[in-house]
């Protein structure tokens, strides 16, 4: 009785729980990062966050600063996403599932 497809199984199991273990605890992504250029061309009018932040004239080197209800009216105005809490859960989701493999 072979059982390759349990060895396969197994393997891919464990490279998964090795890259949770590599993702896990307190981490900085860059914004360019997790909102690379696949996610931003199949959910906003931009090809980069590049171009969405120059477009979006803010300040993003002090993200604290923006202001909240004009960044979710720039966001509903151009993306598939009503706030940047939606926008950011999505590319968070994205990210981590794209190093998972999910």
């Amino acid at each position: 009785m072979s059982t390759n497809g349990f060895d396969a199984l197994s393997d891919k199991i464990d490279d998964m729980a090795k890259k949770v273990k590599e993702l896990g605890g307190k981490r900085q992504v860059k914004l360019v990062d997790l909102f690379d250029r696949d996610f931003m061309s199949s959910n906003t009018q931009f090809s980069s966050f590049e171009d969405f932040a120059e477009s979006s004239k803010f300040d993003w080197s002090d993200i604290e600063g923006i202001p909240e209800d004009e960044l979710d009216k720039f966001i509903d105005k151009h993306s598939n996403f009503i706030s940047w809490k939606e926008m950011y859960k999505a590319a968070a989701s994205s990210y981590y599932a794209k190093r998972l493999r999910f």
